[in-house]
């Protein structure tokens, strides 16, 4: 969810070292490559896990549990 193909990291087919492999000597290689993946990464983060987000998914979940359990 968090990574992006090519956005904010390289997705490789689960269990394979190969493909694994080449992604990392890709970014070993293309450093303007791995800086951008950096920022966007980071920005993706603070954006799904800022104070506000974060303040209003706990209250919808508290609001959720009150209304289930009838308190």
């Amino acid at each position: 969810e968090i990574v992006v193909d090519n956005k904010t990291g390289i997705l490789t087919e689960p269990g394979s070292l190969e493909a694994f492999a080449r992604s990392i000597k890709k970014l070993i290689s293309d450093r303007a490559m791995l800086e951008n993946f950096s920022r966007e990464s980071r920005a993706t983060f603070a954006r799904a896990f800022s104070l506000e987000r974060m303040i209003a998914s706990y209250e919808l979940l508290y609001e959720r549990a009150i209304s289930k359990f009838g308190y």
